[in-house]
């Protein structure tokens, strides 16, 4: 058991070994649409640096000296989990260098997080004390830096307030302020696309700093971090209520003076986060990871031991329950206008991370507690094995071992899975069932026109072959990460015989997935941003045309095409058509005449064809009704090949039950049509 009773902050070294850089991927090319009401132009790129992948960071920063940045804990008051690299700080030699320490692209690449497409809408909180006056601005320079997108207060992704939600703000306190910085930088590392609340307290007391997280709470986030603590004991019941909260992730760092206890990570209701030493290397993985000799963790003072965690070596609550980076030997690049770019780590760092890989991972369940989320999917965390943060008795709650220990919990994240709640996820029954692991492989990820492609509630893609006479085979996992999509379209977007998956994000960002080998690579970037208000089809709009063009409506009704002239990014938008609000468009050849023709599905039901003339237009004439009763389906997906080789034809989901059904095209008609086996409701299918 921990003792009680100990406060204050040591001074210590760590180790180094070698870590390197992945170096991120950097998509160009916009396109937006020219039209009374067009989707807006993405903002201008920032100049970015991007980290050389074979950059020795661990080498960089080994023998530095580190400090705490805040005051010691003393009763009733926290002391906050940040630790800075004395010997890195201030401004940057030029535009062009590369700041020490591990950039948002590092964290991505090592945790596997689908930071590019989940998140949006979430709003992650941050808790500190006092007040960081320059914090927005700081925050701007950090992600400009790295070409993340801009999260500001006039753009609501920012906001800051007081602990009552107000703008009152406390005092400043320069060593929360670097605090503040490491918390808003990590937030934005791990997930761009997540909203940021700050909420500061007026004090380091507990009880100021629990008011800020219900205040957090009550404005809506869906995650809240807090990266202090003060030694576990007799006060820990009291403050409980301010960290009870249901169907909220609140994470806690669990520490940074080696084994023992902080509150409130010992609290039950919290996830309790460790930290690790996180080095880049040849693996599989590309990364190793070992116990930080500096993080928290062991028996809570009286707290009771949650349901969900199963260690016999503590009577009590134990720490921690997760982990991720916080050794400053292997620190996070921050900025702080007050000391420049700087190298900050501690469980401060760690604390946040977790919080934003909740958010992405989705709303937890009303009544549910976060915390216990890992414990039922501990296979996809990464089992940290190694490292120690002291000497006790039994070892494992100091030391890195198999399975669950102190100092890492159960891990450090492998995507996001291991943090949804798993009651709030729809199980889907596609049929035939997922089996990820074909054999034998597939030559490519996406293997007919005639497949069906779809993305589950967790995020991973599947393409499910078409294998002739209407049948399809086993599902094959093809991708992770596919969250918050608003559509998906599968294409030979560069014409070179393989299959391309075209994604919209509900960000407003427009993606092309190229096909290779068994899987898929990122491709051109159509929009950043944007075009949340149009609705696309993909296909050979223009019968000349090499390449597949986009057709599709606007907000305000217009009916546009944008030319892919060259296999990549698309022109500007020209303008076909006006008054198509409230209509479904899919492109198919339904007369076999050569050239692509718009299905049109009304708000009454009726399907009418507008023929089109093959060079960018439809021809001028009374518009043919070929169907009725379509209003009840949500997907219409042309599945060329789908029932024998040169047949055309059209799925449509059901919405309300999930069934499919596919319709024949023969030359200007439709076949009696067949419903396909499995309920295929509550996925993403591609159309």
């Amino acid at each position: 058991m921990t003792k009680p009773g100990r406060f204050g902050r040591l001074a210590y070294k760590t180790g180094a070994a070698a870590v390197g850089v992945l170096l991120s991927i950097c998509l160009g090319g916009t396109a937006h649409a020219e039209t009374p009401s067009p989707p807006p132009p993405p903002a201008a790129a920032s100049v970015a640096v991007h980290p050389d992948i074979n950059r020795n960071v661990k080498a960089a920063l080994a023998g530095h000296r580190h400090r705490p940045v805040c005051a010691p804990a003393t009763l009733r008051h926290a002391s906050c989990n940040s630790v800075k690299d004395l010997d890195v700080g201030g401004p940057l030699a030029s535009a062009a260098t590369v700041p020490a320490g591990y950039a948002p692209t590092d964290l991505q690449a090592a945790y596997k997080l689908p930071s590019a497409t989940a998140g949006t809408g979430m709003t992650v909180a941050v808790v500190d004390a006092y007040d960081d006056p320059t914090a927005e601005a700081d925050l701007a320079t950090y992600r400009a830096k790295y070409g993340l997108p801009p999260c500001s207060s006039a753009s609501g992704c920012f906001t800051k307030v007081d602990q009552r939600g107000g703008s009152a703000y406390p005092g400043p306190d320069t060593g929360w302020g670097t605090e503040t910085s490491l918390d808003l930088d990590m937030v934005s590392a791990a997930c761009p696309l997540c909203k940021i609340l700050l909420v500061e307290s007026d004090t380091t007391a507990v009880s100021d700093l629990g008011a800020a997280v219900d205040t957090a709470v009550a404005k809506g986030a869906v995650a809240v971090s807090n990266s202090y603590g003060t030694p576990s004991g007799s006060l820990d019941s009291s403050y409980d209520p301010y960290y009870n909260h249901p169907g909220v992730a609140v994470t806690a760092s669990a520490g940074d003076n080696g084994y023992g206890a902080d509150y409130p990570a010992a609290s039950s209701y919290v996830t309790a986060v460790g930290g690790t030493s996180l080095v880049r290397d040849g693996s599989t993985r590309g990364w190793s990871e070992s116990a930080w000799s500096g993080t928290g963790s062991g028996c809570s003072y009286a707290s009771a031991k949650p349901a969900w965690q199963p260690d016999t070596g503590c009577t009590t609550r134990t720490t921690s329950d997760v982990s991720a980076v916080a050794d400053p030997a292997t620190g996070m690049a921050v900025y702080y206008s007050s000391g420049g770019w700087m190298v900050v780590g501690g469980t401060s760092a760690s604390a946040p991370i977790i919080a934003a890989v909740y958010a992405m991972a989705g709303t937890p369940g009303s009544g549910s507690y976060p915390a216990q989320f890992p414990y039922l999917h501990p296979a996809q965390l990464n089992d940290v094995t190694t490292g120690a943060n002291g000497i006790c008795t039994p070892s494992y709650l100091c030391s890195g071992t198999a399975g669950y220990d102190g100092p890492t919990g159960l891990g450090t994240p492998s995507g996001v899975s291991a943090f949804a709640d798993a009651a709030t996820q729809t199980a889907p029954t596609p049929t035939p069932a997922p089996t990820p692991t074909p054999t034998p492989p597939p030559a490519h990820a996406i293997t007919s026109p005639g497949d069906t492609v779809y993305a589950d509630s967790s995020g991973r893609l599947y393409d499910v072959p078409a294998t002739g006479a209407m049948k399809s085979g086993a599902a094959r996992q093809i991708g992770h990460g596919f969250y918050s999509i608003r559509d998906m379209h599968v294409t030979d977007w560069n014409s070179d015989g393989v299959l391309d998956l075209l994604v919209q994000w509900s960000s407003g960002r427009v993606s092309v997935y190229l096909g290779s080998g068994g899987g898929l690579g990122y491709g051109p970037v159509i929009a950043t941003q944007g075009w949340q208000g149009i609705t696309l089809t993909v296909g050979k709009w223009t019968t000349s045309a090499p390449y597949p063009w986009l057709v599709g409506t606007n907000s305000a009704g217009g009916l546009y095409y944008w030319a892919n002239r060259r296999g990549t990014t698309v022109d500007t938008a020209v303008r076909i058509g006006t008054g198509w609000n409230g209509l479904k468009i899919t492109q198919l050849d339904f007369d076999a005449d050569g050239r692509a023709d718009l299905l049109v599905r009304t708000s009454t039901g009726a399907m009418l064809l507008y023929r089109g003339n093959g060079s960018g237009g439809i021809i001028s004439e009374p518009r043919k009704v070929i169907g009725s009763g379509w209003q009840g389906y949500d997907i219409l997906s042309p599945v060329p090949g789908f029932a024998s080789p040169g047949s055309r034809g059209l799925i449509a989901r059901y919405a309300a039950t999930g069934t499919r059904y596919y319709y024949p095209v023969y030359t200007g008609r439709w076949g009696a049509r067949v419903a396909l086996a499995g309920s295929w409701k509550y996925l993403v299918i591609a159309d």
